[in-house]
């Protein structure tokens, strides 16, 4: 192996290193104070749509910088904030369109779609939470933005933004087009309407000397191609009681300083236009950079990022679903809840983490009325499954590595499996051989696929007996690559096979043809073959034998499952129980008989 100090170092401990190491802030000529061993980490999500993968990014990536500084032994408060105070914008995908009449208002009041928690928000921050936690592992504390406001922990924050809004809004309008700037009557608070609980559309009007109550107005919101009515009410907010919000870029900086945040990881829409980077043009800079600015000048706290410009990962790329950035109001998105039901949770830290700097796409979509469809038609989840497989054959020495690439494999999947490497390496099912075998249930009993599987796996990893663990991981393969199958498989992956040959089967095939089934009965049944060999072997047959490759597949295939197209040849027909292959050629060639 290479020396240590010539090792790349994985990107999570190039961060971790670098905020241990940071000195001074990023805006202002000031040194930061000497902390102690403790480290805040923050990772947030708006709850104004439905949680998802593409908001989990965001978790999963802090999380590594979390524990890539506890593995140099420094006290991590890692924690995750529900932006419940959110307006909802759009009604997302699957929810009610009767909630058309809740937009504008904060989603923590606004109904639970399926009336079983408080509100809009609570539902779904707890579907998010619990399965990152329950599912994935993760450990965070959650605060929830409605909370924290109505319980007076942003009282005096918020009093120091509306003391400071000129020297705030001269920060924003620098970054700002010019021929745009806020007016001198903007202020940085949001109060929900008392009358129509609308928060998107009241404008402020005016404050009290004491910075303790403020009057508004509920007047008309235009958005793209939406219009939201204002119900005409004034009204005065009392801020103490924290029923209203921050707008976006003061409320990032607030909980900066309310946390003492040391890192935030942050996606690509808001790291646009660094105005550290030479170059680069101030106006139109990025949430973060500007709410920065203000971090950095109002309250005295340094921007959540280490390094003056760009770094190894904020920001961070975008994740893309069918070439599309996924959106809960289109419905083209998978769900964190969803995705240990088809592969393991580890697969979804590799898909983040591999790469963080680089998008990511995943699956195709399909519109079919109005809706949108998953097709996973290039097998990425395959590709996941088997790519965490493959590190953890590195890892445990099964498998060879260049020297220079070993060490950033290894640290991936340690990182992959949240620092939770079992002791031995776990056995898996090949995912390609599993969504074969869970689709042959209508001809082999559910003890016989498992022997099957467990056969593969012996061999695979050349051992005699599987621990209980094993086997409990096996089944759970077998059941991910049903849900697989079921939601996201392309029409020629899935197999029905039926009980009786279609006739025109039969009345299609050529004496040439017969002979070649002939043949391949004989050898199937005398010889010893792996996937390959017998992909090679039909092949051979197709191409001297029958004189077509494609046909002879063809063939195959519909004296199998009844179409001209399935998964590859030669996996599938060893998946099968070899006497139920003898007697379903058999019955061709009985049946082509009776026919001619």
């Amino acid at each position: 192996m290479a020396d240590e100090d010539q090792q790349i170092e994985f990107w999570a401990d190039n961060l971790a290193r670098e905020i241990l190491n940071r000195e001074t802030f990023n805006y202002l000529d000031k040194k930061i104070k000497k902390r102690d061993s403790s480290y805040n980490i923050k990772s947030s999500t708006s709850i104004s749509g439905v949680p998802h993968i593409g908001n989990a990014s965001d978790v999963f990536r802090a999380e590594a910088v979390v524990n890539a500084l506890k593995s140099l032994n420094k006290k991590v408060h890692f924690f995750w904030v529900g932006e419940d105070m959110d307006n909802l914008r759009k009604v997302p995908a699957n929810i009610p369109e009767s909630y058309k009449k809740h937009l504008g208002k904060p989603v923590s009041e606004i109904p639970c779609p399926e009336n079983c928690c408080d509100s809009y928000a609570t539902h779904f921050e707890n579907l998010f939470v619990e399965s990152l936690k329950d599912q994935f592992g993760v450990d965070f504390k959650f605060y929830s933005m409605a909370k924290e406001y109505k319980s007076g922990k942003f009282y005096e924050l918020i009093k120091t933004a509306l003391k400071n809004r000129n020297k705030i809004r001269k920060i924003l309008n620098s970054f700002r087009d010019p021929k745009r700037p806020l007016g001198p009557d903007w202020m940085p608070w949001e109060p929900v309407c008392e009358n129509c609980g609308k928060i998107i559309t009241t404008k402020m009007l005016d404050i009290d000397d004491d910075l303790e109550t403020v009057q508004y107005e509920c007047v008309d919101y235009q958005f793209e191609h939406t219009l939201i009515k204002g119900c005409g009410n004034k009204g005065i907010s009392e801020i103490k009681k924290g029923h209203g919000k921050l707008t976006w870029k003061v409320e990032w900086a607030t909980q900066w300083k309310r946390w003492a945040v040391h890192f935030e990881p942050f996606g690509k829409e808001h790291g646009v236009n660094c105005p550290k980077v030479p170059g680069v043009a101030k106006i139109g800079a990025g949430s973060f950079w500007v709410a920065g600015n203000i971090s950095e000048t109002i309250y005295n706290h340094p921007e959540p990022c280490p390094t003056e410009k760009p770094n190894v990962i904020q920001p961070y790329e975008y994740v893309l679903v069918g070439n599309e950035k996924m959106s809960a109001s289109k419905g083209n998105t998978i769900s964190t809840w969803d995705w240990p039901q088809f592969a393991p949770p580890e697969t979804l830290r590799l898909f983040f983490l591999k790469k963080p700097k680089t998008q990511s796409n995943i699956m195709s979509i399909k519109k079919i009325n109005k809706k949108y469809k998953l097709i996973d038609k290039q097998f990425d989840i395959q590709k996941l499954i088997e790519e965490i497989d493959r590190l953890s054959e590195i890892y445990f020495g099964i498998l060879d590595e260049d020297e220079d690439k070993l060490h950033l494999k290894k640290r991936l999947y340690e990182v992959c499996m949240n620092n939770q490497v079992p002791d031995k390496i776990p056995k898996r099912i090949p995912f390609r051989f599993a969504i074969i075998m869970c689709q042959l249930q209508d001809i082999l009993e559910p003890e016989i696929i498992l022997e099957n599987a467990i056969s593969v796996v012996k061999k695979k990893f050349d051992v005699e007996e599987l621990s209980p663990m094993d086997l409990k991981l096996m089944r759970i393969d077998l059941e991910r690559a049903e849900f697989w199958v079921e939601k996201f498989a392309p029409n020629n992956i899935k197999i029905k096979i039926t009980k009786d040959i279609q006739p025109q089967t039969i009345k299609l095939l050529s004496k040439n043809q017969i002979e070649s089934i002939t043949q391949f009965i004989n050898d199937f049944n005398s010889r010893t073959w792996d996937e390959e060999s017998l992909q090679n072997y039909i092949f051979t047959i197709g191409k001297n034998k029958i004189g077509n490759v494609k046909k002879t597949f063809q063939m195959f295939y519909k004296i199998l499952i009844g179409k001209k197209y399935g998964p590859r040849l030669g996996p599938f027909l060893l998946s099968l129980d070899k006497k139920w292959i003898s007697d379903r050629m058999n019955k061709v060639i009985e049946l082509y008989n009776k026919l001619n």
